[in-house]
This record gives structure tokens, C-alpha cells and sequence, in this order.
């Protein structure tokens, strides 16, 4: 089947590469979706305008799973990637700060 335009752009790198997205997350309040790749890019997903908002900092290898924190105030902006690097990695979204790494997670 064919792509819609909104797909090819979540699947393609900055540079106009296409990748793999491995998995996507939606968020339980706003309209909001984080996606991983397989080159280890993580971007967060304005669904209501239909933009990019942000790139997480990237992993060395491939990103394998993304999930939103909750609903709570304190945890409403948390993402977590897992990669195939041993690494669980924790993000504020709003400034794509690392803010806690799980390392040799394996």
C-alpha cells in the first residue's frame, strides 16, 4: 500500500535518509507521539499541527521501545527509550534533557 505524506515524514531521518521506526508511544493527555528508530533517533511529534517538536539525543544503536511516564503533573513530560546500546534512557521532552540512564540493561 502506499504512504500517506504524514508516514514518510516519520520515517525519514533529518537528512532525508529513510529509517526504520521501531516503535511509537502516544501520550494519555496531549496529542503527542515520541518515535524511535532503528539509527537511534528518538523524536517527540506535535499529532495536532503535525510537526516535529523535538529530537532526543541520540543512541548509539538502534531504539527498540518508547513510553510516556504517566499522567501524573510531575511525570507528564518523561519519555523513555530502551536500545539495543544496554541502555534505558529517560528524557525531559520539553528540553530533550537526559535526565536518568539505566546502563548495561541487558
Amino acid at each position: 500500500p502506499r504512504q500517506s505524506t504524514r508516514a514518510r515524514q516519520l520515517s525519514k531521518l533529518g537528512d532525508g535518509r529513510p529509517d526504520e521506526v521501531n516503535d511509537v508511544a502516544f501520550h494519555c493527555k496531549q496529542p503527542i507521539l515520541a518515535s524511535v528508530t532503528e539509527q537511534g533517533v528518538g523524536k517527540i511529534w506535535d499529532m495536532a499541527h503535525q510537526m516535529e517538536l523535538r529530537n532526543l539525543p541520540k543512541h548509539p544503536e538502534s531504539i527498540y521501545g518508547v513510553s510516556f511516564l504517566g499522567t501524573q503533573a510531575e511525570h507528564q513530560y518523561f519519555v523513555a527509550t530502551a536500545s539495543f546500546d544496554l541502555k534505558v534512557r529517560l528524557f525531559d521532552m520539553r528540553e530533550s534533557k537526559e535526565i536518568f540512564t539505566l546502563t548495561r540493561h541487558a
